[in-house]
């Protein structure tokens, strides 16, 4: 029999200086002018006496594989939990910091980050520290920002409102009580692009998922960790529209508004949880190689420089996807292209509650597949977040490559690849997430 998990949570604060390059969009011509609302690092350390993993939920756009290794390397020094039962995943806030060197002409804090990648450490340290025995259990809710934000219009797929497309409302709760009762710590998922503040926003945010973290600490009072977990949303945005169809920036009395729904949703959620105690901790984890679509002829690459418009599409080509082009162009003509992008896929699994994270902006049906395959093969909740352990770009399904749009060709704004991911990749990520899940199982029996 597993051993009862016990749980240790921190809070560390990640706010950069005002200054500093925002990371999200690449309309942005200057640094930060303020700060809304501050940036934090939530920490949760599960342990079971024998095995030890720790989630660290981060208010950032994302967070390079670079920077994932740095911060599980600090870890093992400094702790007894190995480096590779730690997650790093970001609410994709396009309110927070720029955190690596983009493709936009911004300066780079560098300084910053390798600050961030001590403070990330730090916090698996502090939460090492105050584990304590728990008992847990989830429940779920329902809340109306989500919006699926692929629409197709006279043959085009365009960022619109697409009221038809796919969507999951769904609030997930995590409710982690001492043997008292007393609350120690509440995780919620949602799946949602952070994008509800625009690019003529300069002040840090946490977006959604901030002020409704901070709404749940304040109700169940100091010492209560809130953390905020993003599900799979590649195609799916907050529903702040103009006209119904096409997306603006919220205001920020709009957000505010949300952390007050979203929040008061998760603790009448937390309120009508049943916790029991929970079994045993294990981890598993997988690097695989993504497929890729078959790249275009150099002539293509070409075509696209001189006429500055895509010969496929004929949306017009922007100024980074120039800087792209020729790169690709260069890398043709020398022979030096050669492209094998790698993915790791985790899942942590504590108790009956199972963590399956994917490192890029990953399309909804990905997550719930997972999701209902787990509950299906294995009997146990699963929770699926993205943008952890490094940032692939977009991975789309299968059936929406053939539509197109921003999401299917992202990859032509900056990444190393002649091509966009093939259909091979929502197999590929579902079919692992759901073996690994099947190893922390076997792992604990």
């Amino acid at each position: 029999m597993a051993n009862t998990v016990q749980l240790g949570a921190a809070t560390i604060n990640i706010t950069p200086s005002v200054g500093t390059w925002m990371g999200g969009y690449g309309a942005r011509d200057h640094g930060a002018e303020d700060i809304h609302d501050d940036l934090y690092a939530k920490t949760l350390v599960f342990s079971d006496g024998e095995t030890k993993a720790a989630i660290v939920t981060c208010d950032l756009v994302g967070i390079t594989e670079e920077s994932t290794a740095t911060v599980r390397g600090l870890v093992a020094e400094q702790t007894d939990i190995p480096g590779d039962h730690v997650m790093v995943t970001c609410s994709h806030t396009h309110s927070g910091p720029s955190t690596r060197e983009w493709r936009y002409e911004a300066p780079f804090n560098s300084a910053y980050l390798r600050e961030l990648e001590k403070k990330l450490a730090g916090g698996v340290q502090v939460a090492n520290r105050r584990l304590q025995n728990v008992v847990g259990g989830l429940g779920t809710g329902h809340y109306p920002l989500a919006v699926n934000r692929r629409l197709t219009v006279d043959g085009s797929t365009q960022m619109r409102v697409n009221p038809d497309g796919v969507v999951d409302r769904t609030v997930s709760v995590l409710r982690f009580d001492d043997d008292d009762g007393a609350p120690v710590a509440t995780a919620f998922q949602y799946a949602c692009h952070s994008t509800s503040m625009g690019a003529s926003n300069y002040a840090f945010s946490a977006d959604y998922a901030g002020g409704a973290k901070a709404f749940v600490e304040d109700v169940y009072g100091e010492g209560h960790t809130a953390a905020f977990l993003l599900g799979c949303c590649g195609d799916i945005r907050p529903n702040f529209t103009s006209d119904g169809s096409r997306f603006r920036s919220a205001t920020f009395t709009e957000l505010e508004s949300v952390w007050r729904g979203l929040g008061a949703e998760v603790v009448n959620v937390r309120e009508s949880i049943e916790c029991a105690p929970l079994q045993g901790v294990a981890v598993a984890q997988r690097v695989v190689t993504i497929p890729i679509r078959e790249a275009p002829d150099i002539s293509y690459y070409k075509d696209a420089l001189e006429t500055g418009v895509w010969p496929d599409t004929q949306d017009g080509v922007s100024r980074d996807s120039r800087k792209w082009l020729r790169n690709r162009i260069a890398e043709l003509e020398s022979g030096t292209a050669n492209y094998e992008p790698k993915a790791e896929i985790q899942v942590i699994r504590v108790g009956n509650l199972v963590f399956a994270s994917f490192p890029g902006e990953i399309f909804l049906e990905f997550g719930l597949q997972v999701q209902e395959r787990v509950k299906n093969e294995l009997g146990l909740d699963a929770i699926h977040v993205e943008l952890a352990n490094g940032m692939v770009g977009y991975v789309p399904t299968a059936a929406e490559i053939p539509r197109g749009g921003y999401e299917v060709n992202a990859y032509r704004h900056g990444s190393q690849s002649p091509a966009g991911y093939s259909g091979d990749a929502e197999k590929l990520f579902v079919d692992t997430a759901v073996e690994l899940a099947h190893q922390t199982v076997s792992a604990g029996e």
